[in-house]
């Protein structure tokens, strides 16, 4: 992940603004050229937005966001400007001119994926935060986001980790006698995770239905 993408971080059409979004080394040096000196890193600057013939594109903000601080955990550098289609096309193209690549769908998230910024089950969530239709899929999206479904798990694994390294010391020490009481409580334990494990199963299929929806025939 040597090079820096770049790509329109607000839909497509007109409004009142537009982000381009630029994630790599390069990010900053990028956004010296089209938009002068920036400021200190998570801070706005208003500025004038320039090709590399110094032709003024537009008028607007750039901020920076200093790796490991931002969304990809790589630079990240944000250029607000007017929401019209031909001046994002613009200041993309001045960006892919000065060294920066086109990001393919999703590649922000990947980055911030393979960077450790997010585990798996959150970026899926990202597109599903997007997608959401309805209230009740955009706060599973939101809670999934917010990294709720993987603590659940991966504290589930710590878990069963823990119960299995006690069994196994058990075979492994025959010798040493386990009390039954604590045999019990293992198989009470394991019995709880299974039951944990049933319900976050039952949670992701409602989620599941919440995010790609119903299919009902009106007959």
């Amino acid at each position: 992940m040597s090079d820096t993408i770049v790509a329109p971080a607000t839909p497509g059409g007109r409004g009142g603004v537009g982000i381009v979004r630029l994630s790599g080394k390069k990010a900053a040096v990028i956004g010296r050229k089209l938009c002068g000196d920036l400021d200190e890193p998570w801070k706005f600057k208003r500025c004038n937005i320039l090709d590399l013939d110094q032709v003024e594109i537009d008028s607007g903000l750039v901020v920076l966001f200093k790796s490991p601080k931002s969304y990809t955990g790589e630079d990240v550098l944000e250029i607000h400007c007017h929401g019209n289609p031909v001046l994002i096309n613009k200041i993309i193209g001045a960006s892919v001119a000065c060294g920066a690549r086109m990001a393919r769908p999703g590649e922000f998230t990947e980055r911030a994926f393979l960077n450790n910024k997010i585990d798996l089950a959150q970026a899926e969530s990202v597109s599903d935060l997007i997608l959401a239709q309805s209230t009740e899929a955009t706060k599973a999206a939101l809670s999934s986001l917010k990294g709720d479904f993987s603590i659940k798990i991966n504290s589930a694994i710590d878990r069963l980790t823990l119960l299995r390294v006690r069994l196994e010391a058990s075979l492994d020490f025959p010798d040493e006698e386990v009390e039954e009481q604590t045999v019990s409580e293992m198989i009470a334990s394991l019995k709880k995770e299974v039951s944990l494990l049933s319900a976050l199963l039952e949670s992701s299929e409602r989620g599941s239905l919440l995010r790609e929806g119903f299919k009902v025939s009106i007959i």
